[in-house]
């Protein structure tokens, strides 16, 4: 039961080469979500003309 009510940071790894890793690679997945999000704001309008226009 005591394993149960441990807090999170036991969890994870205190080891800084794995910490830079993974922060690394938060890094780029949101800099691709800001990427992927910008070129759908980008788009939706662009799309919606096409639609409003060929129909």
């Amino acid at each position: 039961v005591e394993s149960e009510s441990s807090g999170p940071s036991e969890n994870f790894s205190m080891d800084p080469q794995l910490e830079r890793k993974v922060e690394t690679i938060r890094n780029l997945v949101d800099s691709y979500m800001a990427i992927v999000n910008k070129c759908i704001r980008d788009l939706m309008p662009k799309s919606i003309m096409h639609l409003m226009i060929n129909n």
